[in-house]
Formats: structure tokens, sequence, C-alpha cells
């Protein structure tokens, strides 16, 4: 391909031909470089047939390379065109059958010759230097035979399979019958009916069988056989033989039949046999005594058909002796009757045969070429033949017709025209019959069209706006027939250009110029026919006229600061960068978030939007001198925020009922490197909690949880905050694990001496919760109650001692399952006087621990066991050690200091003494709960009924007195309430506890009565002393007292 007629240069440069590279190799062929010429030399891959192409740029003297063009080369399929033959059986056949076939792509290569599908009555040979294939038939056969070929050229592409028929036939031997008379030899003529396919008509008779009764020989220079009958002998005698003709055909056997006569069959007649030929329908007169004898002349006017003809009639002169025969309408092939005469005594003289060859006009099959759409003149009886009779030009009958085309036929020549379809490309076949004077029909003849047409390829080329391209449709188009077939001014542009012109010149080159300013891609079609007329595929011609390329930037600058972009130091221009212009930049889309301002000197300013942070966009594009604007290019900036603070998950404390809960949301966040301060003042609370409610004090970050009350499980509430820069954190979640007010409030109540160790628990509405027994059953002894989180789950647990009566067992049971967490001897397992039992954090560890105070009969002894151990880790007589009425105790802060103070109250016998003491027993203070005189004991509860932030002593009197209650400042020790918890009449004593009641978790004191009424255990409102609950009655009609507890 002449590479450099793809280019076109400007200012007046020059294209150097050395300098064309490919750029782009062919998917299925190789490519050579002429460097004096810069032409193309493309070479297909060995069976490659279909498109390929190749790209290649070329630079000028300026030194500018071109963008790359693209050549499409179409490899096309050769074309085997298919043969007629007929031959002899047994005779080999060469058959040249690569005339006429061709190759648009590269020379046929005869050694390449195959045959796909084998021939079904014969073998077949190839020649590996011509390609020519030798046909020999099978032994005896005779009728048409077929096989395939294909070849292939010299780039290895193979034929679409082509059909080769062969038509078989053989020389035919005639059954002859002679007589002669007794002892009288006779000489008889044989002819052999050569078929037309011979061009070699000697033919060489051989006797192959008898006679019986005689002897008969051969005369090689005419093919008579003589025949001498033995001695005597009379009657019939035969023999067979057979001939083969020039070509080596072997004919069928024929029988001859000879009658010897007798005395009374005359003496010395000869009636010989005799052959004729006529063609199909016509009549013919054989003069069968012209090879008869008689010493006394034969009569004409006896001679009588014996034997009629199979496929005819006989007619006979009764003047001369002549039989006319006429053929049966159609019929062709060899036909036979008998005769007989007598001579001029009326003596017999024998009988003979007669044998008739009537024969056929014959065409033969022919081929042509032609493209799609296209028509042909196929002169098919140019080699059709008939012995005596011409063929009549206008019987030409088509027979079977074409399935992609049409035909016509010229009735003066009998020329057939093919037309073929429109857009049918391949092989195509029709037969045909012809009639010839005599009106007889010839075999049907097979014509096989080829249809196939020019290819025209796509086309490429580069050029600059306004400039003018030639492109050489011719250089690459191909046809079936050669390349000199193609016709160049047939050149035929079908649509386009769109944004130029375009010329054809007479060479078939054709000319584009765009319109001045345009850049990118332009197309057109065209078509180029052959000498046959037959028109091309269309083809496609793609322009690129350069236009400036613009390349995409990008950028990054802080939030709310301008950028400068050189937008122009990375676009380029095909005919060199110095032509392009920086002053021609436009913005073609405006940044969504920001600002784009324009400098001559090839950049652009971008400004975000004041507090815009992310990705914003715009586009812009550049001219060069010609006037081309490059593609539009998009300029990504992207605008980073300042550095924001990273906030964490926060786990907060357990939130128990409606205790607030404080959770520094500041300890949680961290600042990258170099950023701002937080600011608290953004502390932002993102998501409510659903159970609660959040409260943040923005001076210090610190947020107050408190939850609804009812609500229990784990409560959930996000946050963020900003530093000072304005950056925001990501939101985080805290999480608080939240216990209800039922679950943190606990009430329990216990039968006294003389009841069972059932222990019940009450919900804040006063119904029982559930119960347990601390004890076995049987013990009657009464049980002391507290309550306090020993197993740390938030939820009180419930600490038993057992009443007088029974060992010092102390017992913790689980406050959600009941469970037995500890069980331990408080003093001697042999005291029976009874333990009193409290709960708190007396030794300032942070968790609480079990007091316990001994009942009457033994010493006043106080002791302290850990809360996690369960280990005694202090002791202390609570009174003289001589008092034995028992010591009950309490728990509290009452000072406020964080830590638990002990609470001693003397039991009955003793003045109603209250005692203080810290955690390792040091005394802290001690106050009259009634009259000195009053001896029936005091019972202690310690809390802060009134919600003043520091414990109060509760007293009730013991068995005895009143059913008295003080409420006691816990820091002044001055009795500051009074009231009588049942009816004045009781005497009793009173049991006291403080706790909650209510759904709202009230704040109460707790009463259950002493010894000898059945009453309910009560709940007082420590500020109006009025009662505000009354707890299930849990002992039925004991009167044995009730020990409550409370949270």
């Amino acid at each position: 391909m002449q590479s450099l007629s793809y280019f076109s240069v400007v200012d007046g440069a020059t294209l150097i031909p050395g300098s064309v590279n490919v750029t782009t190799n062919p998917t299925h062929g190789s490519v050579t470089i002429d460097p004096a010429t810069g032409n193309i030399t493309y070479t297909a891959a060995a069976g490659f047939a279909g498109t390929d192409s190749v790209g290649f740029t070329v630079a000028d003297s300026d030194g500018l390379t071109s963008l790359p063009a693209y050549v499409s080369e179409i490899v096309t399929l050769p074309v085997a065109l298919p043969a007629t033959a007929t031959t002899e059986t047994g005779v080999a056949k060469t058959i040249a059958v690569l005339t006429g076939a061709s190759s648009a792509a590269a020379p046929i290569d005869p050694t390449t010759v195959a045959v796909p599908t084998a021939p079904g009555h014969g073998t077949v040979s190839i020649s590996p230097t011509t390609g020519a294939i030798t046909y020999t038939s099978a032994a005896g056969f005779t009728g048409t035979d077929t096989f395939t070929y294909t070849v292939k050229d010299t780039n290895g592409i193979a034929s679409v399979p082509a059909t080769v028929s062969v038509v078989v036939d053989q020389p035919q031997a005639p059954d002859v019958t002679v007589s002669t008379p007794e002892n009288t030899a006779v000489v008889i003529p044989i002819t052999i009916q050569i078929p037309p396919s011979d061009s070699i008509v000697t033919t060489l008779v051989s006797i192959t069988g008898g006679p019986s009764h005689g002897t008969a020989t051969l005369n090689p220079a005419t093919n008579a056989i003589t025949y001498t009958p033995a001695a005597g002998f009379t009657g019939t005698d035969t023999l067979t033989y057979s001939a083969v003709d020039g070509s080596g055909a072997v004919s069928n056997t024929a029988t001859v039949v000879i009658t010897v006569l007798g005395p009374t069959n005359g003496t010395h007649d000869v009636v010989n046999p005799i052959a004729a030929r006529t063609d199909a329908g016509t009549p013919v007169a054989v003069d069968v005594l012209s090879v008869d004898s008689s010493p006394v002349g034969l009569a004409p006017g006896t001679v009588t058909v014996q034997t009629a003809p199979a496929n005819g009639t006989t007619a006979v002169n009764p003047t001369t002796g002549a039989i006319t025969y006429t053929p049966a309408a159609g019929f062709t092939g060899t036909d036979s009757f008998t005769y007989s005469v007598d001579d001029n005594n009326n003596t017999s003289a024998g009988t003979a045969t007669v044998t008739i060859l009537v024969t056929a006009p014959r065409v033969i099959d022919t081929t042509g070429v032609t493209g799609p759409g296209q028509s042909v003149v196929i002169p098919v009886l140019t080699g059709d033949n008939n012995v005596d009779n011409a063929i009549l030009p206008g019987s030409v009958t088509i027979v079977d017709p074409p399935a992609h085309g049409t035909t016509t036929v010229d009735p003066a020549t009998g020329d057939v025209t093919y037309t073929a379809d429109a857009t049918f490309a391949g092989v195509d076949s029709f037969t045909y019959t012809a009639t010839d004077t005599n009106h007889v029909v010839s075999n049907p003849a097979r014509v096989t069209i080829i249809s196939d047409q020019p290819g025209a390829s796509d086309e490429f080329g580069t050029t600059d706006s306004g400039f003018p391209i030639s492109i050489d449709v011719t250089a690459n188009a191909s046809d079936p027939a050669g390349s000199a077939a193609i016709v160049p001014s047939s050149v035929t542009i079908l649509s386009g250009p769109s944004n130029g012109t375009a010329t054809i010149a007479p060479d078939g080159t054709i000319t584009y110029k765009s319109v001045f300013g345009f850049n990118g891609t332009d197309t057109m079609t065209y078509t180029i026919a052959d000498n046959t007329g037959a028109v091309s595929n269309v083809g496609t011609i793609t322009i690129v006229v350069n236009r400036p390329t613009a390349t995409p930037d990008s950028a990054t600058t802080p939030q709310n600061t301008p950028v400068v972009i050189d937008v122009a130091a990375n676009d380029s221009d095909p005919d060199g960068n110095q032509f392009l212009v920086p002053t021609s930049i436009t913005v073609t889309t405006e940044a969504a978030h920001g600002t784009v301002s324009v400098s001559g000197a090839g950049v652009v300013t971008y400004t975000p939007t004041a507090g815009f942070v992310g990705t914003d966009t715009f586009a812009y594009t550049i001219a060069d001198a010609h006037g081309a604007i490059s593609n539009p290019a998009v300029d990504t900036v992207t605008v980073t925020p300042a550095a924001a603070p990273v906030a964490a998950n926060v786990a907060a404390a357990q939130a128990s009922g409606t205790t607030p809960v404080t959770i520094n949301l500041l300890s949680g966040v961290t600042q990258p490197a170099g950023a701002s301060p937080l600011d608290p003042t953004t502390l932002t609370i993102v998501t409510q909690p659903a159970d609660g409610t959040v409260t943040v004090d923005t001076t210090t970050g610190v947020a107050t949880y408190t939850a609804n009350g009812t609500f229990s499980g784990t409560d959930t509430f996000t946050y963020t905050v900003a530093n000072k820069a304005g950056a925001v954190s990501n939101p985080a979640t805290v999480t608080v694990p939240v216990l209800s007010l039922n679950q943190v409030h606990v009430q329990v109540a216990a039968a006294s001496t003389g009841g069972g160790p059932q222990v019940n628990i009450y919900n804040l509405d006063g119904s029982v919760r559930a119960s347990l027994f601390a004890y076995d059953p049987s013990f009657t002894g009464g049980v002391r109650v507290a309550t306090g989180d020993l197993s740390g789950t938030g939820i009180p647990d419930i600490v038993t001692g057992p009443g007088t009566g029974g060992g010092p067992n102390v017992k913790v049971f689980n406050g959600t399952t009941g469970a037995v967490l500890a069980s331990f001897f408080a003093f001697e397992p042999t005291f029976t006087g009874g333990v009193s039992v409290a709960v708190g954090d007396v030794t300032g560890a942070g968790y609480p621990d079990i007091i316990v105070g001994a009942g009457p009969g033994g010493g006043p002894a106080v002791k302290v066991f850990d809360g996690k151990t369960f280990a005694p880790i202090a002791s202390f007589f609570a009174f003289d050690p001589s008092f034995r009425g028992g010591v009950s105790v309490a728990v509290g802060d009452l000072n406020g200091s964080g830590v638990d103070q002990i609470v001693v109250g003397a039991g009955p016998g003793g003045g109603p003494v209250v005692n203080i003491f810290n955690g390792a027993g040091q005394g802290q203070g001690s106050f009259f709960a009634f009259d000195p005189s009053f001896r029936g004991g005091v019972n202690v509860a310690v809390g802060d009924p009134n919600g003043s932030g520091v414990d109060q002593i509760v007293v009730g009197a013991g068995a005895g007195g009143g059913p008295q209650v003080d409420i006691v400042d816990g820091q002044t020790l001055a009795i500051q309430k009074s009231f009588f918890a049942y009816d004045a009449s009781f005497t009793g004593g009173v049991q006291v506890a403080t706790g909650f009641v209510n759904a709202n978790a009230q704040p109460a004191i707790l009463v259950g009565p002493g010894s000898g009424a059945t009453l309910p255990v009560l709940a007082f409102d420590p500020s109006t002393l009025s009662q505000i609950a009354t707890l299930n009655d849990p002992f039925g009609d004991f009167q044995g007292g009730v020990y409550v507890g409370g949270s």
C-alpha cells in the first residue's frame, strides 16, 4: 500500500518516507516497510481469510509526527470452479480442474489440490505439480459419477469445495444372427458402436466363447469373424465376443447365433446381420439384402420381420426388401430385430439380426462468473453437439431454475443470461436441455455460477482543519478476478461527508477537505465496481481532522483558599504545541461550588465558595493557531476541610432508676495533629435516648443522663463536637446500661420469732415479687432481713440472719434469681440467740459489707464481714460486754463522707440507747431514743427518707412500749419527727426500715408490727408522716411480728 497517500502536510513541510512507523500491527498477518518509498507490504497469515487492519504514522521535515492512519486489508477466498468430463468405463480421464480457478489475494497453488469427497464409483489421483485430477471408473460402471475438490492460494487460504461430474460410458457390441449352408464357411462382419466420448474410433474384437460345432477365426484388420461349421453339422451354433476401443474401454459381451442349413434350407444361401444408426425420432431405411446372397437370387418381396424391435416399429419395402426402422418417441440407445428372406426357389435363405443405435443430442456442463445483482451471458450451446442434426437455439429450456437469481434465454442464439440476486454472493446453479431439429431433447446439463463482488476496504486518513487529503481507494480494493478488473472511474460516494467536501478523480482517488475550523471525525461511504459491472460492498472512509487536545487537570486546596491551575501545561496540538493559543482558553462549564477566572498566560484561578468542602469540577477548551478548538477537558478541584476531631464511642456507668448518670463526652474525643482546640459549646446531641433524657453542660462537656424509671436495658444517644475551626467530628454513640426503679428498690419482710423462715420480696406497688425460705421450713425462730448490692449487678441482694433458736447462719441470696450467693456463721455455731443484719460500705472500699449484731443471750457483739470475700474484717462490743439483751444494727452515711457508719440499738433489758460507730468499731455518738427508763429495746434503721442527701436514723420502740417511731437527725442526733405507726394501744413494738414505694419510687419509712397482733406492713411519708402504702399481708394471721428491710 502507498502509505504516504494517506497523509497531507501544511506549512510547506514534506513527508519523510523513511519515517513510516507501524503503530498497530495486523492481527492476522505481518507487514514490511520499504524505507525508500514508505510503502507497506501486507502478508496475511497462513489460512486467514477476512478483514485485517494496520495502523501507521509518518513524520514530516519539521519533525512532527502524524496521528496514526488505519488501513483495512480484505483477504478473500480463492474460487474453485465446477468441472465436467466424459470417459469410458475403466479408462483413466485426466481433468484440468484448475482451469478458471482464481484468487484475488494470492496466486493459486496447484500443489494444494485436495479431494474432500471421493467419487462413488471410481478412484482419483492428483498431480502434485499441476493439480490435475485423474479419474478412473470402477470396472463395468457406466453412468454419472461425482467428487469434490478444493485448492488453496499461496497464502494457504482454501477455496469452497467445487463439484466435478464425470459421465462414464462404454463401447456397444451388438448381438448377431447369421445362417450358412451345410459345410460352408460364413464371414460375419462386426460393427462396434463407439461412445461419443471416445475420439479414437478404432476397435479390437476378441472371441470370448464358442463355437461348439465349428471353428471361428478373427480378421484383425476388419474385425470380421469367419465361422466354419463342422463337416456334416446342421443346426444352431453360437459364439460370444467383445471389443476394446481405441481408449481401452471394454464393451459388453455379445452373442452370435449361426444357423447351419441342411439340404432343405437351400444350397449356399447366406443371410448376414447388419447394423445401422439414426437420431432419436428419425426413421432409417436398412438395405438388409445388401449383405445377403444366394446362388439362385433372393426374393425382396419375401423379406419378413421375425422378431419386432422393442423400442420402435418396422416397415418392409416389398420392391427392394429394405426395412425402415422408426424409433419410439423419446427413445435413445440400442434396439434390434430379426428378419428372414427366401431365395428365388422359394426356399428360406435364413434369419439375421438388424441392430440399430439411436442417438440423442448431447449438451455439456459449463460455468459463469458474475457479481451480486449483476448479469452474465452464458453461451450454453458452445461445445454441445448432435451427430447428424443441429441443435435448435430456440429450444434451450431451463429445467431447474437457480436458487439465488433469475435466467432468460435468447431464442436466437440459445444464450442464457443469469442475473444474481442483489445481495447474493456464493455459488448458484441451474440446469437446461436443448432439442435438435428432430425435436429430440438432450440430456440435462448444469450451469454453475460464481457470484462474487469487488471488495471496497475501509480507509482512514488524518488532516488539519481546512487542508485537503487524497485517498486512493483503488489501492486496497480487491476483486475475485484480480485487481486489474477494478474500474477506478466507477468509484461512487454514497453518503457524507458531513463537515467538508469530497471530489473523485478519474483514477479513483477521493480528495477530502474539511470546513475550516472543524475538528473531529468526519466520514463518508463509497462503492467501486469491476469490469463485469459488479458493485462492491459499501466501504467507509474515516477522516480525523486534527484539533488540539485538552487534558484534564486536578488540584487540591484547603477550605476557603483559591488555587491557581496551569491548565495549558499538559495540553497538546498535533502540529506542535507552539501552535496552541493560551489566550483562547474558554470555560465551557462553570464550577458548581466556586468561581473560575482565566488569565492570558494559560492559567485559571479557582476560588471555592465560602465554607464549601468536597469535590468541584469545571470544563474548558483551548484553540490552536488554525482556529481548531480542542475537546472540553474537565478539571477536578478537591477542597479539603480543616482537620476534624474524632469522637469515640463511650460506655457510661449504670443508671439505676431515675438516679442521674454523668458522662464526660470530651474524654473520648481525640484531635489530629495541628488541629484547633475543641469547642465544648458545640457539643450536640444528634440522636436523643429512647428511654431517658440527656442534658449537656457545654462548659465542661459533661452530659447527664436520667432514665425514665420504668425502663431496664441499654439506652443510647449520639453526639458530635466541633473544634474552634468549625470542623465537626463524626457522630459517636454513648451506651448507658439502665436498671428500672422496680429493680433497684427492693422491700423485704420476714416473720419474727414463732414464724417460719419465709422471706417476701416486694415490688414498689406493694405486690409480692418473689418469696424464698431462708432456712429449713421447720425453723420457727424468725428471720432478720436486710438488702444491698453485694453481687455488683446494681440490683439489691437479700441478706438474712436467723432469729432465736437457730445457729448464727447468715445467708446472701441473689436479688434477681434467689440463688444463694454466700452462707457463713456470724458467731460460734452453738450460739442460738439470733442475728440481726445490715448492709453498707463501712470501710470505704467502694462496695458494701455485711454487719451483724448478736441477739439476746449473747454479749452485745457486732461484726463486720467483707462484702466480696465474706471474711470477718472487724469486731467490737456495741454496749457493755455484760449486756445480754441483744443488738439491732443498721448502716448509713450520717455525715455525708461517702463512708457508712454503724448504728446499733440496745435490745430488751437495757435502756433505749442508740450508739454510732465507724467501720473499725470506734464510737461516733450516742443518744437515748426514748425515755431512759424504757427497757423494751430499740429497733434501728438508717436512710435518707426526706431526700436531704444525708442519712437520718429511724428508731422504733421494742415490745412493751407504744408503736412510736422517731426520725433522728444523723448529725445532730436530735429527734426531728415522731409518730405512732399503729394504734397507740398496741404495745408489741415496731420494726423499722427505710425504702421506696409506689410506681414513682416515693421515699418511705417502712414499719412492721412486733408480736401480739396481726397487723400489716405499712409505709409512711417521711415528710407528712401520712400512710402512703400497705404491703400485702405476708403471713396471714401470724401474730409473732414482722421484720422489714428496704433499699
